[in-house]
């Protein structure tokens, strides 16, 4: 990959360091580099600009030698027709003499154009002439960028294209296992994907799942969150829509799931792979059809579980996550994506240049600070909708391309999904601890507190796996966010 122009230039003392190297492929910039970097931009550019208003004084030069050129045939022609018209005069002069007719009264031996006439003509037409050409051009030009900007702004078409290829499913298969593999080391997990051949033997003994579900709204105004739990044909679907800038895309999304997720797996031959790729293209095609919606978006985390080989296959947009829990330890099957990733952060840069490279490494420490436009827009680089962050084919920002994983099912695993208002706030060894009803180990003192507070407001005790960790979430962490969990108990 190509060093960026900022990164060849040795770092000295006053620099943004890097908070972690190996997500963003940068070396530290002092302010000083970055702006000799842009001077010398400026300056090329200044240069560039030089170059191109020569070459339009050489037009306009070439343009007044060809007007002048007219202009001269111009004063030929009324020349001409001056000559013409005073023999014309003279003859008729001729044929009236002695008979006192009017008209020879009115004709004279002066010429219709004098030489002063026709010299103010020229002067007066040519000034004239260059002007309008003038205020025309720059009318023209005044008009042409105006029509650019608002056209980039308000009605580029937004990248909806999808960049994945159609794969097989032995490709589908092994691109799962890879995303498993980068999930597990992304969240520092020492277990290991099961192999080809264990993900694909047929299983005798049916699962039960026993969900139970939760969710808070905090102290947000709106609830923006969705879910969804159902048996289908092919075998359990469960999912959590995380909205953000209202509530209608996650609860579309939530419904086209329920509605068609089923139909376009038996479409595709029970590719799981393919039936998520083609329904969240086809639901985000929807939603951009709908103006109204274009600020609004959603994360999603979706878990297909098939009731014949008991894999569990996880579709993840954004920052909702979804993780087994196994031997009291955490295994995760999500790859989380926001613009602190290196190759999400490679949009910024290609569509913000440098500017987006100085941001990420001051505040790539939190996710949270970064968005789609660096300082607005949205922090998460995948989701459904946003389709007025979704940026233009060339320089595409928000996309809708889910990291799908693959896992197997056991008796006895726990799997929970949810929005980041719990992975925000609740470390995962906490969750963990709760998962499997110990104390988290950092909460004794904030569980004494509220277990003060709570002896005299009487809330009702969390009772299912769901419910304790929202009430962890949202009263012991004290979450700033709507809150949702499914739990699902497998026996």
């Amino acid at each position: 990959m190509p060093i960026h122009p900022l990164c060849q230039f040795p770092p000295d003392n006053n620099t943004f360091g890097l908070v972690d190297p190996e997500r963003i492929p940068c070396l530290p910039v002092s302010y000083d580099t970055v702006l000799n970097y842009q001077f010398d931009q400026i300056r090329s550019l200044m240069e560039k600009t030089a170059s191109k208003m020569d070459n339009i004084h050489s037009d306009l030069k070439d343009f007044s030698s060809t007007m002048s050129k007219k202009f001269a045939e111009m004063r030929e022609m009324i020349s001409s027709l001056n000559n013409s018209t005073l023999r014309l005069i003279k003859q008729l002069d001729k044929k009236l003499d002695g008979s006192n007719h009017p008209l020879q009264k009115t004709y004279s031996d002066k010429p219709l154009f004098t030489e002063e006439d026709i010299d103010s003509i020229y002067e007066h037409q040519g000034n004239q002439f260059l002007i309008n050409t003038a205020l025309i051009a720059g009318f023209a030009i005044v008009t042409i960028g105006a029509a650019y900007l608002i056209k980039r702004q308000f009605f580029s078409k937004p990248d909806l294209s999808y960049r994945a290829i159609a794969l097989t499913p032995e490709q589908a298969m092994e691109k799962m296992i890879r995303n498993s593999e980068k999930a597990l080391k992304e969240h520092q997990s020492s277990h290991a994907v099961p192999s080809k051949e264990a993900l694909m033997q047929m299983e005798s003994t049916p699962l039960t799942l026993n969900p139970t579900f939760a969710d808070d709204i905090g102290p947000r105004p709106t609830m923006e969150d969705a879910h969804l739990f159902m048996e289908i044909e092919q075998g359990t679907l469960a999912g959590v829509f995380d909205g953000h800038g209202g509530k209608e895309v996650s609860a579309y999304a939530s419904e086209q799931f329920q509605n068609r997720f089923s139909a376009v797996l038996k479409t595709h031959n029970g590719d799981a792979f393919r039936a998520f790729e083609v329904l969240i293209h086809e639901i985000q095609l929807e939603v951009a059809k709908k103006p109204q919606w274009n600020g609004i978006g959603s994360t999603a985390v979706v878990s297909f579980i098939d009731k014949e080989t008991h894999q569990i296959i996880t579709a993840t947009l954004g920052d909702s996550e979804a993780n087994l829990y196994r031997s009291k330890e955490s295994i995760a099957l999500s790859v989380v994506r926001d613009w602190t990733c290196k190759k999400e952060a490679l949009r910024l840069i290609n569509a913000f240049g440098t500017i987006a490279q100085l941001w990420i490494n001051k505040f790539g420490s939190n996710p949270k600070n970064i968005r789609s436009h660096l300082q607005y827009g949205v922090n998460v680089s995948r989701a459904i909708g946003d389709v007025s962050e979704t940026g233009t084919k060339e320089k595409p920002l928000v996309i809708h391309k889910p990291k799908i994983t693959i896992n197997k099912l056991q008796k006895g695993d726990i799997l929970v999904l949810a929005c980041d208002g719990l992975k925000d706030y609740v470390p995962e060894q906490e969750i963990t601890d709760i998962v499997f009803n110990a104390q988290p180990i950092h909460s004794y003192s904030r569980a004494f507190f509220n277990w003060i507070a709570s002896a005299f407001c009487c809330p009702e005790e969390p009772k299912t796996l769901a419910q304790k960790l929202v009430h962890h979430a949202v009263h012991t962490r004290s979450a700033k966010d709507n809150v949702t969990v499914f739990a699902i108990e497998v026996s």
